[in-house]
């Protein structure tokens, strides 16, 4: 058995994209494989307990408040990747593709703030920094996903 544990915030948009996500991988279930969906609140006790027994897990964030606390999972899971995936397809455009995120570096956790500059007034900057290890392991995370 497969657990994959949803993480939710009891919001109507969630569950629908929760019910469509377990629709798609129960598609997947054979007399091998199958699939046991548990779902918790985001502000459960003992969310991040829960999420290290599963073998999967699915988050959605609608809201700036919910994407920090899904972050603070990931980053206490040691999960770093974010993979985004895009499906269109009509009679102009047929593509399949995923993006791949580190969410837990750069631009995320980069130094963030203002300056006065005497020539040219006052400067804001967001600091992009991405050390060697995380654009390798991004990069091997999206490599093993186009295999």
């Amino acid at each position: 058995m497969n657990d994959i544990l949803l993480i939710n915030t009891n919001n109507a948009l969630k569950a629908d994209f929760f019910e469509k996500a377990k629709k798609t991988i129960s598609a997947y279930e054979n007399e091998y494989v199958k699939f046991d969906f548990q779902t918790i609140n985001l502000s459960d006790e003992n969310v991040i307990e829960k999420a290290k027994s599963a073998n999967a897990i699915l988050f959605f964030a609608s809201d700036k408040q919910e994407e920090l606390a899904v972050d603070s999972i990931r980053k206490q899971l040691g999960l770093y990747a974010q993979i985004t995936a895009f499906s269109r397809r009509n009679d102009d455009v047929n593509h399949d593709f995923c993006i791949v995120q580190d969410k837990n570096g750069g631009i995320y956790e980069g130094e963030k703030g203002f300056a006065n500059n005497a020539a040219f007034g006052r400067e804001a900057y967001d600091v992009e920094r991405y050390s060697e290890l995380e654009i390798e392991r991004t990069a091997r995370v999206a490599y093993e996903l186009a295999n």
